[in-house]
């Protein structure tokens, strides 16, 4: 699935949508006596900027899209992997999480290849 999603995401796209993040983003850096400082701003006054509202709604829509087609070329895919192998990992997992209680589902899935 690599090649298939890294041609739909465009890792230098900004796509934070923290208010206060953007805000800061659209106004450019003030100086005080000669030293450049960031705005710092609160998300709920941020939140407030008609310009800042648009662009978190247009990065919003483009989350979105994104994890939408993510998801569509993972199920589009998950077929094209061979049921035993499936089936195999199900179980697989099943195991581990019976024999490793307290590991994470993180390490559990690296364990079996997810």
């Amino acid at each position: 699935l690599r090649d298939p999603l890294t041609s739909i995401i465009d890792f230098q796209m900004d796509l934070e949508i923290k208010p206060s993040y953007i805000y800061e983003s659209l106004h450019a850096k003030r100086e005080t006596k000669g030293h450049r400082r960031k705005l710092s701003i609160q998300d709920c006054v941020a939140s407030q900027d008609e310009n800042v509202v648009e662009m978190q709604n247009s990065r919003l829509e483009r989350l979105l899209s994104l994890c939408d087609e993510i998801f569509k070329r993972i199920t589009k895919e998950v077929e094209t992997i061979p049921y035993g192998i499936r089936w195999l990992s199900k179980q697989l997992g099943v195991v581990a999480r019976e024999s490793f209680v307290d590991a994470k589902a993180e390490n559990i899935d690296r364990l079996i290849g997810g």
